[in-house]
């Protein structure tokens, strides 16, 4: 697992959610 040493765990998980979001709105207008 890639470590996020400038970001605390909730940050990289609220990332790494928001970008999931993301793609998962792309497919929907795919």
């Amino acid at each position: 697992m890639p470590r996020f040493p400038e970001m605390s765990f909730t940050e990289a998980a609220k990332s790494i959610a928001l970008k999931s979001q993301q793609l998962s709105d792309l497919a929907k207008y795919d």
